[in-house]
C-alpha cells in the first residue's frame, strides 16, 4: 500500500495513521536528503575602526586597525545513502502505538476490552516493541548492504535522537526511513534524477525487503 501515488503531500500524522489503520506489517519511507551550503570566512586585509573611550568631557575618539573577513559559501560535500530507525529515546512513544494496535488485536477475538495499564499487557507490549526494533534494525542494515553492492556510498544506519522521526515512532510495526542520496551533491542529484538510478534504488530496496522477509518469516 502507498501513502500517496500522486504529487500530493499528506501530513506526517496521516501517513502513520494510514499505515496503522491498514495494519501494515512493515513501514518503509523513501526520502531524498539535502545538506545546507557550507559557510567559509576568508581574511581580506585590515580596516580602520572608530571607537570612543571615556564619558562626558573625557570622551575621546580613537581609531584602531582590525582584521577584515569576507564570507562565502560552497556546496555541501555530503553524499551517499543512510537509513534511519526510530531513536532510543522514542521507544516509549513507539510502545504507545504498539499497545493500541495490540489492544485492537486482542479485542477482535475477545468479549472484553483489554486494560492498557495491566502489567501483563504492558509487558507483552514492551516485548513487541523490542521485536519491532530488532526487525527495523535488520531491514535498515539490509537496505544499506544492497546500496553498497550497487556501488553507492553508505553513511550507515542511524537514529535521530534530538528530534525523532514521527512516521517511525508512530507506526505500530517495524519501520525505516531511507535517505536515497543528497540532491545538494551534484553527482548524487544526477543519479537520483536518472532512470537508471531510480530503477537501481527501487531494486535495492526491494531486494532488501525480500531478504528481510526470508530472514523473519515465522518469527
Amino acid at each position: 500500500l502507498y501513502t500517496r501515488t500522486t504529487d500530493v503531500y499528506p501530513a506526517i500524522k496521516e501517513r502513520a495513521d494510514f499505515a496503522n489503520a491498514n495494519k501494515g506489517d512493515l513501514f518503509v519511507s523513501i526520502h531524498v536528503n539535502a545538506g545546507p551550503p557550507v559557510k567559509h570566512s576568508k581574511f581580506a586585509g585590515y580596516r580602520k575602526e572608530t571607537y570612543y573611550t571615556g564619558k562626558g568631557k573625557s570622551r575621546k575618539k580613537r581609531t584602531r586597525t582590525v582584521p577584515r573577513y569576507t564570507t562565502y559559501f560552497t556546496p555541501n560535500p555530503s553524499r551517499g545513502t543512510e537509513t534511519y530507525i526510530w531513536a532510543a529515546d522514542r521507544t516509549a512513544a513507539k510502545g504507545d502505538y504498539v499497545s493500541e494496535r495490540l489492544s485492537e488485536v486482542v479485542d477482535e477475538g475477545a468479549e472484553y476490552t483489554p486494560d492498557l495499564n495491566d502489567p501483563t499487557f504492558k509487558a507483552q507490549s514492551l516485548l513487541w516493541t523490542k521485536k519491532y526494533f530488532t526487525k527495523s534494525l535488520l531491514l535498515a542494515n539490509l537496505v544499506e548492504e544492497e546500496f553498497v553492492k550497487e556501488g553507492r556510498e553508505s553513511r550507515g544506519v542511524k537514529q535521530r535522537n534530538e528530534k525523532g522521526i514521527w512516521v517511525l515512532q508512530a507506526t505500530a510495526m517495524p519501520s525505516i526511513l531511507v535517505e536515497t542520496g543528497f540532491i545538494s551533491h551534484k553527482p548524487d542529484e544526477e543519479y537520483l534524477n536518472s532512470k537508471k538510478g531510480q530503477e537501481a534504488i527501487a531494486e535495492n530496496v526491494l531486494n532488501a525487503i525480500k531478504r528481510y522477509r526470508a530472514a523473519t518469516e515465522g518469527k
